[in-house]
């Protein structure tokens, strides 16, 4: 086995695992976090922690635009899931938004 993924296995250098996630009971996956503890700050903050991002739609069902009026770059991970007022839909991939940029964001 990979030496990295046995340490996490393990528990080991401050890894540890979160509480298991389904979107619904329905959910036939679940997400498990993989943890890790450590004094380093992130120079970024997830979509989640953003407080002065806005989330437009461009007219294009498989787009988004979004804006980061943070101080800080704003990580958009993939899988992330962005509530219309129709229907939900996912990022196909992670971005970066810098700080006072607009990014349209493919989506499904």
């Amino acid at each position: 086995m990979n030496p990295h993924l046995q340490t996490i296995l393990e528990e080991k250098d401050n890894f540890q695992f979160g509480e298991s996630w389904r979107f619904s009971d329905d959910s036939l996956v679940a997400v498990l976090p993989i943890l890790r503890k450590s004094d380093k700050t992130r120079n970024y903050i997830i979509l989640k922690e953003a407080k002065n991002v806005e989330i437009s739609d461009t007219g294009q069902i498989n787009r988004v635009r979004i804006t980061n009026n943070e101080d800080k770059p704003v990580y958009i991970r993939m899988g992330e899931i962005f509530t219309g007022k129709t229907q939900e839909r996912i990022a196909i991939r992670s971005h970066v938004i810098l700080p006072k940029e607009s990014v349209d964001v493919e989506v499904r």
